[in-house]
């Protein structure tokens, strides 16, 4: 009788970390646009300042982070365009700018991996190498799941109004972000 108690309460689990991550997904292939230069005070949802879906998942913290990692290799695309990802950008790399505003500064493809700079640009150079190869993606994810699984003790959440996309100033969302303890 045990074993069928504890193989529902897997069962259970399992279909609820599905549904989150089917809503994640759902939101983020949704995301119409992203934050990138917001005129004035930021506000959530208006032009420049990001999608108020973006900033919904943003705002779930380190409930939605897995969620997160398990999206760095979904090409789906989304209904984001922006030319310095080559137009639409896909799920993965929602995935990933969402992640950046959660635990700042989340660690790039060129962390774990050399990857030459692009014209001068690293930033450049790790969306190339993320959009060149869906092996590259797979590669991050891993890497990044990796990293999050030996560093999330040293985690700590920081206060703080600092975004990392787009030029944005005001208050943010999530009163903070996380961090990596120096050690």
């Amino acid at each position: 009788m045990k074993i069928w108690i504890y193989f529902f309460t897997f069962l259970s689990i399992q279909a609820n970390a599905q549904s989150n991550i089917d809503e994640i997904h759902l939101k983020l292939k949704k995301i119409a646009h992203m934050p990138y230069i917001c005129v004035g005070w930021f506000e959530m949802g208006k032009f420049g300042c990001g999608d108020s879906l973006f900033w919904q998942v943003v705002t779930q913290k380190d409930t939605v982070i897995l969620d997160l990692i398990a999206l760095l290799d979904d090409t789906t695309l989304s209904q984001v365009y922006f030319p310095n990802y080559g137009g639409l950008m896909t799920v993965a790399d929602i995935a990933k700018i969402t992640l950046g505003e959660i635990i700042q500064p989340l660690p790039e493809p060129d962390n774990f991996t050399k990857i030459e700079k692009m014209n001068g640009s690293q930033w450049m150079a790790n969306i190339h190498w993320l959009q060149i190869n869906h092996g590259n993606r797979v590669a991050y994810k891993n890497s990044i799941q990796s990293w999050y699984i030996k560093n999330n003790p040293n985690l700590f959440w920081n206060l703080s109004d600092n975004f990392m996309c787009g030029d944005i100033v005001g208050k943010h969302p999530n009163k903070g972000h996380f961090e990596l303890k120096k050690l």
